[in-house]
């Protein structure tokens, strides 16, 4: 069967498939986190194989802030989490958003 899902924007949706997967597919972090943005899919779309093939999930954070909702779950996965991978350069995702996930995973 096929099912949406879908948040109040597409940050709070990929934090809940995020969730729904490590949940109710057994998936989980395995160590890594994806980071990639949300507003151009070139570079979510290339890293999902990457990020499928390590059975990992990926969250969405837009290019210059990171959304409260990505932090969130980022701070609730801190013990699982040992290495970041972010999807795109600077251009994509800035030093802001990569000291604010480094942030989340390790305050």
């Amino acid at each position: 069967s096929i099912e949406r899902i879908a948040g109040a924007t597409r940050y709070d949706t990929s934090e809940l498939i995020a969730t729904r997967v490590i949940e109710e597919l057994g998936e989980g972090w395995d160590g890594t986190a994806f980071i990639a943005t949300g507003q151009d899919f070139p570079d979510a779309l290339a890293g999902g194989v990457l990020q499928g093939h390590s059975g990992s999930v990926v969250l969405f954070s837009l290019p210059d802030s990171l959304p409260g909702v990505t932090q969130e779950q980022l701070a609730l996965r801190r013990g699982e989490v040992d290495s970041i991978r972010f999807l795109g350069g600077t251009g994509a995702l800035s030093a802001t958003v990569r000291q604010g996930v480094t942030d989340a995973l390790t305050r």
